[in-house]
């Protein structure tokens, strides 16, 4: 049951991101495994440095751990400030 509970996580992850993402362009994502309070500081982190306003950040998937972990995966557009030069 938990295998087709994550499959059709996956399905609808990926129909959101079909739906909410604009042609050709590729979505950025990080994947991090980290206890709860940290999880939660690292989700806010996200949303502060790129706003969903500009860059459509978003928590696209948060499972607890057996060990009391969090493992969840951010993702949003690319930001122009990577690609920019001093």
């Amino acid at each position: 049951m938990s295998h087709s509970h994550t499959h059709t996580e996956l399905l609808v992850s990926e129909a959101l991101q079909a739906l909410d993402t604009p042609a050709g362009i590729e979505l950025r994502r990080q994947t991090f495994t980290m206890d709860a309070d940290e999880a939660r500081s690292t989700t806010f982190e996200w949303m502060r440095r790129w706003p969903v306003a500009t860059h459509w950040t978003r928590v696209e998937s948060w499972s607890n751990l057996p060990d009391g972990r969090i493992r969840f995966t951010m993702v949003r557009l690319p930001s122009n400030d990577q690609t920019i030069s001093s």
